[in-house]
């Protein structure tokens, strides 16, 4: 890497430039640097602070939550460096700083304000603490990792859920199927909720029909004053809030307390016994089956679902007779590892987010750190075949499951008539003859799982086969929507290639020999360009392609990244690329019989409505 860039160097002038592949002294270099460039991490910020220098920041992208951008933003915010973001660094960076070495005035201001963010006691503050914490017994030196190593057992003086709060909640980004469900429960909790989001949407107006205030500017004067009195609130976030939101500024800016929605869903793990449904694909199914198991059952539970269960018509439930909390982890920016799970479970580890992971070795080793989180005496079941360095806590019980092999699996299936029918096989019993309620293959294995859960939670067999047949599905995942002798139509949220074979394989095994017809609009141009390949092996397990846009949600377009990578891959001869605009008029000049799907987790779902319209009879 270092031989490229010096190659590359030669064909410049570069008398005045010094390319070394390692400094020794870094005291040497920043005592004699006017300007420098560096990286955002929370450890070179504490320096630059401390040693009163010129900065510019290039946060890098592929760090959890972003969270280089929200240091960055911190100094920015009081004029202390610039930032240029790591996507327009070769089109910025060099002319920014050679602009900035030549403004003397600038240099001066910048290194006069950061200087005011130094902490030149921060360790011994930091120590301080420590002691404190050990000086009151919050510490549990006997506690260790899994590996071995002491691990303090911090018991939070702070926590939301011991009324220290003031009873007041001010949720940033209210909208999302994670942070409606949070607002939603300490709502029910009887704490004050209040809210922003950038859209308003037929979600956010249920939660405004609950009595929750919600707002869609960023406007501070939209925040009612009881949010605004720092010792009574908690500001939670969402990681797709930007840095440079004003409302977070605001909170981050004046010393609130601000928490992600991870850290305070962890809190709930806490106080219950969390029921943790992972993977990269199936964990909504199976986490919104678990609590509609336990939920119906004489267990009970509470539930923060990542989707809408068409059981409840909601994404969240509450039951205070019990103990149980269901919960969807997620691995994207690390969130699950916030959890502290009673019972965990493992659906799919196929690599996923490396925008985030960068690699699938460490998309695995998040997992297993997920699976270390355990408590002990606690059970961890994990889908056959799967495969990871597992270091368990004490007493932790171990399972696995899967369709037909695992310590609970089905037997003697049938699938005729639409329906479909297996035995769910236990360690120590046999539940003959259970109905799947939404009858899709995949949701065999779904059911497993999420009946393997149930089982130990203390669900009675009995129950379990009344709830798997009333079970109703899950807005958006495998959702009927028109069925008629001419055509089924279905939309899907899978967005990830083995999320779309498997779904396309259930679709084939429940309408056998009838023409399939995907739509699908891919999600995310980093998922796009890490798995186009992988993408077009399982679009062309259809009949037909409809192949939309990228979904960009979160990110800025990626060069030489659209969904033509995907297309030309495709190998079937019935393929239209179109945009989402351009999707219904393409429909109504087809002659639509079969099976239609819209696959994705974009808004091809706002496609909905006047598709279902135009085929229902």
């Amino acid at each position: 890497y270092i031989d490229n860039i010096r190659e590359e160097a030669k064909k410049h002038d570069t008398q005045n430039i010094n390319i070394t592949d390692f400094i020794s002294r870094m005291d040497y270099a920043y005592s004699i640097a006017d300007l420098i460039i560096s990286r955002a991490g929370a450890s070179s910020i504490s320096e630059l602070c401390l040693l009163e220098k010129a900065t510019i920041l290039v946060p890098s992208p592929n760090v959890s939550e972003d969270h280089q951008t929200h240091n960055a933003m911190a100094l920015v915010n009081k004029d202390a460096a610039i930032m240029i973001r790591d996507n327009e660094a070769v089109e910025k960076l060099t002319d920014k700083a050679l602009e900035l070495i030549h403004d003397d005035e600038k240099l001066n201001n910048l290194r006069k304000n950061i200087a005011k963010l130094a902490e030149p006691d921060s360790a011994n503050r930091i120590a301080d603490e420590i002691i404190k914490l050990i000086d009151n017994k919050e510490i549990d030196l006997a506690t260790h990792y899994p590996c071995g190593t002491p691990r303090p057992n911090l018991k939070s003086s702070l926590s939301p859920l011991e009324g220290d709060l003031g009873g007041c909640i001010y949720f940033l980004g209210i909208g999302g199927i994670g942070m409606s469900a949070l607002a939603r429960y300490f709502n029910a909790k009887g704490y004050q909720v209040a809210g922003y989001d950038r859209t308003r949407t037929p979600l956010t107006i249920e939660l405004e029909n609950e009595g929750i205030h919600i707002h869609y500017e960023e406007n501070l004067s939209l925040i009612e004053d009881i949010y605004k009195q720092k010792e009574n609130c908690l500001v939670v976030y969402t990681p797709a809030v930007p840095a440079d939101n004003i409302e977070f500024m605001y909170f981050t800016e004046n010393g609130f307390r601000v928490m992600k929605r991870a850290q305070l869903l962890g809190e709930v793990t806490r106080q219950s016994k969390g029921i943790c449904i992972a993977g990269t694909h199936g964990k909504t199914t199976t986490s919104t089956m678990t609590a509609h198991l336990i939920y119906s059952s004489a267990v009970g539970c509470s539930a923060f679902l990542g989707g809408v269960s068409k059981n409840y018509a909601k994404n969240i439930l509450f039951c205070d007779d019990s103990d149980y909390v269901v919960i969807e982890a997620d691995e994207y920016d690390r969130s699950f590892h916030q959890l502290l799970p009673y019972m965990a479970l493992i659906t799919a580890v196929d690599a996923d987010h490396l925008d985030i992971y960068n690699d699938k070795d460490s998309f695995l080793q998040s997992f297993e750190q997920f699976a270390s989180l355990v408590q002990e005496n606690g059970y961890l079941i994990v889908k056959h075949g799967i495969e990871l360095n597992l270091s368990l806590n004490k007493n932790v019980t171990q399972y696995t499951y899967g369709i037909e092999q695992g310590d609970f699996h089905a037997a003697n299936i049938h699938i005729e008539n639409e329906e479909i029918t297996f035995d769910f096989v236990t360690p120590t019993e046999t539940v003959e003859n259970i109905t799947l309620g939404v009858p899709v293959f995949i949701n065999i294995e779904n059911g497993v799982g999420a009946m393997a859960l149930a089982y130990l939670a203390g669900v009675k067999p009995d129950e379990l086969k009344k709830a798997m047949a009333s079970y109703a599905g899950i807005k958006r995942r495998f959702d009927i929507q028109v069925k008629n002798n001419d055509i089924v139509y279905l939309d899907d949220y899978a967005h990830h290639p083995e999320e779309l074979k498997a779904s396309i394989k259930s679709i084939r095994a429940l309408y056998p020999n009838r023409h399939l017809c995907g739509i699908f609009q891919p999600h995310l141009y980093t998922r796009t360009r890490d798995f186009y390949n992988e993408f077009a092996q399982s679009l062309s397990m259809l009949d037909e392609l409809i192949l939309l846009d990228i979904y960009p949600a979160r990110e800025k377009p990626i060069e030489g990244v659209t969904s033509d990578i995907i297309f030309n891959l495709v190998n079937i001869p019935n393929k239209i690329r179109a945009t989402k605009n351009e999707l219904i008029e393409i429909l109504k000049n087809k002659e639509l019989k079969g099976v239609l799907v819209t696959f994705g987790a974009g808004d091809i779902d706002t496609c909905v409505p006047e598709i279902k319209e135009m085929l229902a009879p």
